[in-house]
This record gives C-alpha cells, structure tokens and sequence, in this order.
C-alpha cells in the first residue's frame, strides 16, 4: 500500500457508531475498516461497472435529511471541489 494520507469526511452520529462498533467486532481499527470497505466497493465498480454495484454514490438521495442541509464550508458548496 502507498504512503497513508489524512483526510476528514463528515457522517451522522449513527453510522460512524455503526462503524466503530464493526471495527471493534472484527478486532480493526476504524480507519483499516474504512479502507477496507472502500477498497472493496472500488473493486466491485471496476467489476460490475457504476450501475451494478451494491451503492450508487451518483444517486442522490433526496428524502435523507443531509441534502435538505446547507452547506457548513466553502469545501462542501457543488462544484467547489
């Protein structure tokens, strides 16, 4: 693996509950099972192509509370990044 790099990403209090609790099940740190977990969806793109795989991330769902928000930094307005 490549020289490890740190980065921020914002989820809801739920599912990084929901991750570190899965980490600690599988005896991981919470940034190895998140690598993990991107690697294999990465992965399954490049297998099944963006449409196959189990997550659409150019999906938008609109009925989830996080798009109603604005945003909370320059970074996160569309087209800023």
């Amino acid at each position: 693996m490549s020289k490890l790099v740190v980065t921020n990403v914002r989820l809801p209090k739920e599912l990084l509950a929901e991750c570190r609790a899965l980490a600690l099940e599988q005896g991981k740190s919470l940034s190895t099972l998140v690598r993990d977990l991107l690697e294999q969806y990465i992965h399954q793109v490049k297998v099944l192509g963006a449409a196959e795989a189990p997550l659409d991330p150019t999906r938008r769902r609109e009925d989830e509370p996080i798009w109603s928000m604005r945003p909370s930094c320059p970074e996160d307005q569309e087209g800023t990044h």
